[in-house]
């Protein structure tokens, strides 16, 4: 009976280390990763290309990637540059206008009549503009 006594105690106390251990493990991962938008990647975006293959726009500290995932392997396929300031574009509803390059004109505070080339430099400045 002593001896029956003796494994059960012994074995409680495996047990309590190893819940100990574990708890240990898990809590200086979540503070890395387990927490969505407290860890140091995120993942922007996910389009799935096939059942198991997909691509992944992510989000770290120095930047933004382009990541293409299968069963076999992660690839880096390109970085990206930082996203447009949404609060920065301006929309200019062009429908049902009649002369869309004087609209453009007034818009961006020009009073001449544009060229095709100035139009296209003009929206050329805008996208500059708009990531800067």
């Amino acid at each position: 009976m002593g001896t029956i006594f003796q494994a059960l105690i012994s074995l409680a106390v495996v047990l309590g280390i190893i819940v100990l251990l574990a708890r240990s493990a898990r809590s200086r991962r979540l503070g890395l990763a387990g927490n969505p938008g407290a860890g140091a990647v995120k993942v922007v975006q996910r389009v799935t290309l096939a059942p198991k293959s997909a691509l992944y726009v992510v989000e770290t500290a120095s930047g933004r990637l382009l990541v293409g995932a299968s069963p076999g392997a992660i690839n880096l396929l390109a970085e990206l540059p930082p996203p447009l300031k949404e609060e920065s574009i301006d929309v200019i509803d062009l429908s049902g206008v009649s002369d869309p390059e004087r609209t453009l004109a007034d818009a961006w505070g020009k009073r001449q009549p544009l060229g095709r080339e100035s139009l296209f430099q003009g929206v050329a400045r805008l996208v500059r503009s708009a990531r800067s």
